[in-house]
């Protein structure tokens, strides 16, 4: 087993995490169109942002309920 030197070690990291960043970007780029393509085509986009702001909601009232001294 060939011994490698720190430098080229570091290099070899750095190659290989800025691949996986560019592979992430572009399978969470590539999941969330299709996501929204499908979610459009059903007619769900509304869907989800009611539950979306139901949940921003609940969150509100149960921390002006942990904090009353907050302005409501």
């Amino acid at each position: 087993m060939e011994k490698k030197s720190h430098g080229q070690l570091f290099k070899e990291g750095v190659i290989s995490g800025i691949g996986w960043a560019f592979g992430v970007t572009i399978g969470f780029a590539v999941i969330s169109t299709v996501l929204v393509v499908v979610l459009r085509g059903l007619g769900g986009l509304p869907l989800i942002g009611n539950w979306l702001a139901s949940i921003v909601e609940v969150t509100q009232e149960s921390l002006l309920k942990r904090t009353p001294l907050l302005p409501r």
